[in-house]
């Protein structure tokens, strides 16, 4: 069975799971957790992690393979990115770094009229830029030496400036993140993308969480939290489930990147949910963690 068909089918296992739920268990009205999952998929599975997480031996084996591919044909382009994607999902942010430059070597010059030549170097911009702020975070991100951040933010400028709508505007909001972690002023990150509108800013979070490396970042999920609670469709139980994947990463030791800027009392807020827990939210979110680890 292909992983898009069986992505699909564990969704709607989920949502009739919740259908089923007594109306209390969510929150005693018609904006039910299961409308909610079906009309945000994407920030359901984002916040429970149930997308792929693969082991470490899945990228090694990936790297041996394409690696050797590589050394047969050198210009096959879409292999580098496999290589170094690999490695970051390692953790190994100069051998990723590396290995996309490389890429970068065999690029022929950019050509905005080869649609084929413009997706390569979108590519190269969008790896190369997280790859360097990725550096930044698994180097302590210290936020006295940001010089990471801005190498970063200059190559996903330029992902953006190729293809700007791309991944529903996900390396939009790297960007803006980016931004915020070279100037917070007084902001948490919720406040630096208050007034985004909340489709987008939920799918573009939801996709930095699932394919961007924000699993464990307690601002990501609390920006998502106050996003999704501050929707004016209504997805509240989303933005709960939110708020206790935050204290979740916050119980395990995760911290935001400005602490000094989170007020006292915004753990113990998230614990309950953020603006409230509702009858049966942390049983229903520890059963769907517990399903999507499973």
């Amino acid at each position: 069975m292909d992983s898009m068909r069986l992505r699909t089918i564990c969704l709607a296992a989920v949502a009739t799971m919740l259908s089923i739920l007594p109306a209390n268990a969510c929150l005693n009205d018609q904006d039910t957790l299961a409308r909610e999952a079906r009309a945000r998929p994407d920030a359901l599975n984002a916040i429970t992690g149930r997308f792929e997480r693969n082991p470490p031996l899945y990228y090694q084996m990936r790297i041996t393979r394409e690696s050797a591919q590589i050394a047969v044909n050198p210009n096959d382009l879409d292999k580098y990115d496999d290589v170094a994607v690999a490695y970051d999902r390692l953790g190994d942010d100069d051998s990723a770094i590396a290995w996309i430059e490389k890429k970068r070597k065999h690029l022929p010059p950019y050509n905005a009229k080869d649609a084929v030549l413009k997706e390569q170097w979108y590519r190269y911009y969008a790896n190369v830029g997280t790859f360097w702020m990725h550096r930044w975070a698994h180097l302590g991100a210290d936020m006295e030496k940001k010089g990471d951040v801005k190498v970063a933010s200059a190559f996903i400028e330029k992902a953006i400036a190729i293809k700007p709508n791309a991944h529903f505007g996900r390396e939009k909001y790297q960007l803006l993140i980016m931004k915020w972690v070279l100037n917070p002023k007084s902001e948490t990150l919720p406040q630096a993308l208050a007034g985004s509108p909340p489709t987008e800013a939920s799918t573009a979070l939801s996709g930095l969480i699932e394919l961007g490396g924000a699993w464990q970042s307690f601002d990501v999920y609390y920006a998502l939290s106050e996003i999704l609670h501050g929707d004016e469709e209504k997805t509240h139980a989303l933005g709960t489930l939110a708020a206790l994947r935050a204290y979740e990463i916050y119980k395990a030791g995760g911290r935001s990147l400005h602490p000094e800027l989170i007020e006292e009392g915004t753990a113990e807020s998230l614990q309950q949910g953020g603006y409230f827990i509702g009858d049966g939210m942390q049983d229903q979110y520890d059963r769907l963690r517990k399903e999507a680890d499973d």
